[in-house]
């Protein structure tokens, strides 16, 4: 069986770095480890591949939408300042189905975002420095997860 679907996702992410100065900045001791974290969600469509069945069905999708991300980063402390993005994804999945409404599987998506970039305000730190920016994301995103879903309709 063969159908057309819209989807909603909901996802967050959380990362660690380390802050590279090639030794030309002695950085506050809160900055030595950088903690980025996003949250948001995105909405699409796409085309959805069902075995027959009536109690369990093997199910894959592909479809393509637009991600809304907030960034947060122990960096915007200091600038006060947050960064939000508005991306392309595509996403596709592979499920069972059980009866109706439910489903467990896996889900990939690759957000298409542009370079994320925060400018830290370190002149209270740094004597003579005003911003130092700092790019947190570059390029696509490829997540990867499980995923939960509810079904509503035939």
């Amino acid at each position: 069986v063969l159908g057309i679907e819209l989807f909603g996702l909901g996802a967050g992410d959380w990362s660690q770095a380390s802050l590279d100065t090639s030794n030309t900045l002695v950085l506050p001791s809160f900055l030595e480890n950088t903690q980025v974290g996003r949250v948001g969600g995105g909405l699409g469509g796409g085309l959805r591949l069902s075995t027959p069945g009536k109690s369990v069905r093997l199910s894959a999708g592909a479809g393509a939408g637009v991600m809304f991300r907030h960034v947060y980063t122990n960096l915007s402390v200091i600038d006060g300042t947050r960064t939000g993005y508005a991306s392309p994804l595509l996403l596709t999945d592979v499920s069972l189905l059980f009866g109706k409404t439910l489903s467990l599987g896996i889900v990939a998506w690759v957000e298409f975002s542009r370079d994320i970039t925060v400018a830290a305000q370190l002149g209270d730190f740094l004597p003579g420095a005003t911003e130092l920016p700092i790019t947190l994301f570059s390029g696509p995103q490829f997540f990867l997860g499980p995923t939960i879903a509810l079904h509503f309709g035939q």
